[in-house]
């Protein structure tokens, strides 16, 4: 693991636990009453086998027992590994890591000070830079900046992979669903 900062004062907190209880319970009055939308079919499989209900579009309305349940089994700290299989980020209580989104569309040239394209020859550089410095522990890529950006999409994936040692962090189900099926990427209407 990369050196962590490790902080032995009491976390900050901006909340009461009473706030914090009101916040739950209004997320779960959500979940039950106004519903999710869901795009896998999976997912949307395994919550009505759990007594989830569905609605008009594939909108799922999580029952509060089932939602409680996923709260209690859910584990209280995560270490997620890099592609050597080591540790690279225990995710508990206290712990704080920092990284870089990769997927920025825009960024202001130092010389005109006005936004220009993030381009490849910038992927390149921001992953360098960020693989480099001691404190950033990630970096993070998001699918849907990426959708409509084919090469752009290819070009980014193709420098994170080649990185001697950062942690890739991905949302959104396209990309993970490419990489899950041998690191194609072909995934519809993405990349």
């Amino acid at each position: 693991m990369k050196k962590q900062i490790k902080f032995n004062a009491p976390a900050l907190s901006y909340l009461s636990n009473e706030d914090i209880n009101k916040i739950h319970h209004a997320s779960i009055k959500i979940l039950e009453q106004t519903g999710c939308k869901t795009h896998h079919p999976g997912v949307l499989d395994l919550l009505k086998s759990n007594g989830a209900k569905t609605g008009p579009d594939d909108r799922v309305y999580i029952p509060k027992n089932l939602i409680e349940w996923a709260i209690e089994k859910a584990p209280s700290k995560i270490t997620i590994y890099n592609r050597d299989k080591k540790p690279a980020l225990l995710l508990e209580k206290n712990n704080v890591y920092y990284g870089t989104g990769s997927d920025c569309q825009y960024l202001l040239d130092i010389e005109t000070g006005k936004p220009k394209d993030f381009t490849f020859k910038e992927m390149q550089n921001a992953v360098r830079i960020a693989d480099s410095l001691p404190y950033i522990d990630f970096i993070s890529v998001d699918d849907q900046f990426l959708i409509g950006r084919k090469a752009f999409c290819r070009h980014t994936l193709t420098i994170i992979l080649v990185s001697p040692s950062c942690l890739i962090i991905i949302s959104g189900i396209r990309w993970i669903t490419s990489l899950k099926s041998g690191c194609t990427i072909d995934a519809p209407n993405n990349c």
